[in-house]
């Protein structure tokens, strides 16, 4: 029993929204990504002169 040409044109169209969903929100989320990944502004900053840690010392890291 073939399947009638009104039915296959809207599966086909719907096959085409769900592909291009897909390619549309790939790359949204590969745009974010790399935002997430890519956030140093003002170029690299590094300690100035590195004090060693003593044994037995707790080290507490605080972003800022």
């Amino acid at each position: 029993m073939p399947i009638p040409a009104k039915i296959m044109s809207i599966a086909r169209r719907a096959g085409w929204l769900l592909l291009s969903l897909f390619i549309v929100l790939n790359i949204i989320a590969a745009i974010q990504a790399w935002k997430f990944t890519h956030f140093q502004n003002g170029g690299i900053r590094r300690t100035d002169t590195p004090k060693p840690i003593k044994k037995g010392t707790v080290v507490i890291y605080r972003s800022g």
